[in-house]
């Protein structure tokens, strides 16, 4: 039996608590992630070149989390932001249900959330009650301000051990500085197989299409039934490609060579409308149907600077004005700094093979013909939870 290595993702959200002088499940939760997921990427997407792979899952975690040490505007932005209740309580029981689903006796995904605080800086017995019990954070004390770099060292070996030594050096030399209180990460790693592997004797090196140039890359390809639809709208084909466990690869693959400036034209139409019945389209009305199927292999990782990202969808207050006081009384508290990477790598790997006989009896009429989809041009892409339907992770590939 071939097996493809169908996804190894590690990512990091590292948000920064400093200090500054003051100068004067449900499906209602998942739709509230996947919409989250559709403001990030049409910001993104701004961009038609560049390579786009990011978390909205994990994002959505980290900072609702955040969201329970936030008052005023700041707690107002991230809630219109992440579509969260008013309420603290109904805020957890949203979390919970969102997240608990997800997780729950999936071996595929791994998520790992660390506080790391300053020994001088004292946080509210509540919000730090609320992130190791209802976000299930590992919280550790440091000596942040008055040794940054050992700091530095220390969370970013924690980082590389907690995604399988995927991601690495995720805080830069000057990420903490003497004025650093607190530092958030959250990280990911997600592993799995596809049910339906390809057969690496038919990979080769085929064209890619980007907008700017062709490359010569590695192409997998597969012949038989996926569920699939084509949409008219989106003048794409949508292919739902099932992992082993509870995940699911959706992919959008415009028809035409240049076909993603019009496809993220339409995705951000949809996505700025009613997100959540747009998005749900995406895995109703498929079909089975027979494919042959030509994917690249990829390796993907991408830093976003998610605090200048954050305050395009309108998450402002947290870097500027703070409003943090359900985490410390000092009003010069705020965010500093908002870092994701995310690392993804599609690969394939041989195992021993084992053979098995059966009679089936049959009509004498040949199979259709399958339809030919060469995801050799910029596509779009997702790692769906297939219970919730929520994205875990979203991307787009653009170039190699």
């Amino acid at each position: 039996m071939k097996q493809l290595l169908a996804g190894l993702v590690g990512w990091l959200l590292v948000l920064q608590l400093s200090f500054k002088t003051v100068n004067g499940l449900s499906d209602q939760s998942s739709s509230h992630q996947n919409a989250l997921a559709g403001k990030l990427y049409n910001v993104l997407a701004e961009d038609k070149t560049e390579n786009i792979f990011f978390s909205p899952f994990s994002i959505s975690y980290a900072l609702s989390a955040l969201s329970l040490g936030t008052e005023g505007d700041s707690f107002k932005e991230l809630q219109t932001a992440l579509s969260l209740p008013a309420e603290e309580a109904e805020i957890l029981k949203t979390v919970s249900a969102r997240f608990t689903e997800i997780l729950k006796g999936d071996e595929n995904m791994t998520v790992a959330n660390g506080f790391f605080v300053d020994r001088n800086f004292e946080v509210k017995e509540k919000f730090l009650n609320h992130l190791e019990n209802d976000f299930h954070m590992e919280s550790r004390v440091m000596d942040l301000s008055a040794n940054p770099s050992n700091s530095t060292i220390e969370i970013n070996k924690w980082v590389e051990n907690k995604t399988k030594n995927i991601i690495k050096d995720l805080l830069s030399s000057d990420s903490i500085d003497g004025f650093t209180v607190a530092v958030l990460v959250n990280a990911v790693y997600f592993k799995s197989q596809w049910i339906h592997p390809f057969d690496i004797k038919e990979t080769k090196v085929r064209p890619f299409y980007a907008l700017d140039k062709v490359y010569e890359t590695e192409m997998m390809l597969i012949r038989r039934k996926f569920n699939y639809k084509y949409s008219d709208d989106l003048e794409s084909h949508i292919i739902l490609m099932p992992y082993v466990g509870n995940y699911r690869m959706l992919l959008v693959v415009p028809k035409e060579i240049d076909g993603i400036v019009q496809l993220d034209a339409k995705l951000k139409e949809g996505l700025e409308g009613n997100s959540t019945m747009f998005l749900d389209s995406f895995v109703t009305d498929v079909e089975k149907t027979r494919l042959k199927l030509i994917v690249p292999k990829c390796k993907l990782e991408v830093k976003t600077d998610l605090k200048d990202l954050l305050q395009k969808i309108g998450v402002k207050s947290i870097f500027t004005n703070g409003h943090l006081g359900k985490i410390s009384d000092d009003p010069r508290l705020f965010v500093s700094d908002a870092v994701h990477k995310a690392n993804l790598n599609i690969d394939e790997i041989s195992t021993e093979a084992a053979a098995a006989s059966g009679f089936s009896i049959s009509n004498r009429m040949s199979p259709p013909r399958p339809i030919t989809i060469k995801a050799d041009r910029p596509f779009v892409f997702a790692i769906v939870h297939k219970v919730t339907k929520s994205m875990i992770f979203v991307g787009r590939m653009s170039h190699f």
